[in-house]
């Protein structure tokens, strides 16, 4: 017997995790909750289509908790589908944000000295 499936992320916390791992290196000087202000802004800036994925996923993951679990392999294998196309452009995404971060840090004297001799690493 197949399990039944655990309840889908809401969309905004399946993106936050996405994302969290490439923006804490990219400020690893930030405090837990300036990362989630970070990871906030870059949420609201996902244009609407981007927003609707993110959403569209968390319904078909939805429906698949009702279901029987014989019929939900091809939703989950779908939904993993549209997962890593995402996460290709979430990784852009995140490289533009970090250089924004470093250069609004750069300007505001040691936190950006601190960011400088990290990147020479």
């Amino acid at each position: 017997m197949i399990p039944k499936p655990e309840k889908p992320l809401m969309p905004y916390t399946r993106y936050s995790r996405e994302v969290w791992d490439k923006v804490k290196p990219s400020n690893p000087d930030l405090k837990l909750w300036e990362i989630g202000k970070i990871i906030g802004g870059m949420c609201q800036d996902l244009t609407d289509e981007e927003k609707q994925e993110y959403l569209n996923e968390y319904e078909a993951k939805k429906r698949t908790v009702e279901l029987d679990p014989e019929e939900i392999a091809p939703e989950i294998a779908q939904a993993d589908e549209r997962t890593c196309k995402r996460q290709e452009r979430t990784e852009k995404e995140v490289a533009e944000q970090a250089g924004c971060s470093q250069q609004h840090r750069s300007s505001g004297g040691a936190s950006g000295s601190k960011q400088r001799r990290g990147k020479e690493r």
